[in-house]
C-alpha cells in the first residue's frame, strides 16, 4: 500500500509540502513566540489578535495540505497547493509594496513558486499510467471513469 501512494503523489510535491509546512510551523511559533522579533510592532494587543485568526486560517490550509499527502490524495491535494500558492503571491505582493523589503517579498515568492510547481506536477499523468508510443484509449478511460460507452458511427 505504501507504493500506491508514492504513485499517486509525486515525490517532489511531497517535498514541497513537508518544506511548507515545516516553515509555516516555525513562523507560527515564532509568531505566538515573540510578535516584534518577526514584525515590528507586531506585540499590540490589535496586532496579537490579527495573528491569531491569520493563524488558524494558515493551520487550516496547510494542515489540510498535510492530512491529504498522508491520505494519498493528489487531486485535492492539488487544489490546495494552488490556494496556498495564491496565498504566498499575495504575500510577496505585500512584503514589496508594503514592508518595500526584498527578503520579505522573496520568501513567499520562493514558496509560491515551488507550490504552484507541485501543483503542476499534481495535475500531470503519472509516468506508471503512461504508455510509450500508445495513445490512451478514450473509450476504455470513459468506461473507467463511469461514463456511457461511446458507439462508433458506422461508414456508409
Amino acid at each position: 500500500m505504501g507504493t500506491d501512494r508514492v504513485d499517486r503523489v509525486d515525490r517532489v510535491a511531497a517535498a514541497v509540502v513537508i518544506a511548507t509546512a515545516a516553515a509555516t510551523g516555525f513562523l507560527l511559533i515564532m509568531g505566538f513566540a515573540d510578535p516584534a522579533r518577526l514584525l515590528p510592532g507586531a506585540a499590540s494587543p490589535a496586532a496579537r489578535t490579527l495573528t491569531y485568526y491569520q493563524s488558524v486560517r494558515t493551520v487550516v490550509l496547510v494542515g489540510a495540505a498535510v492530512w491529504l499527502l498522508a491520505r494519498g490524495h493528489a487531486r485535492p491535494l492539488r487544489l490546495v497547493l494552488i490556494l496556498n500558492a495564491i496565498t504566498q503571491t499575495g504575500d510577496a505582493v505585500i512584503g514589496l509594496a508594503d514592508r518595500h523589503s526584498a527578503p520579505a517579498a522573496l520568501g513567499p515568492a520562493c514558496f509560491a513558486a515551488a507550490l504552484a510547481c507541485a501543483a503542476w506536477r499534481l495535475g500531470r499523468t503519472p509516468p506508471s499510467a503512461r504508455t510509450p508510443g500508445r495513445r490512451p484509449n478514450p473509450r476504455r478511460r470513459a468506461l473507467l471513469m463511469g461514463a456511457p460507452q461511446i458507439k462508433r458511427a458506422r461508414a456508409q
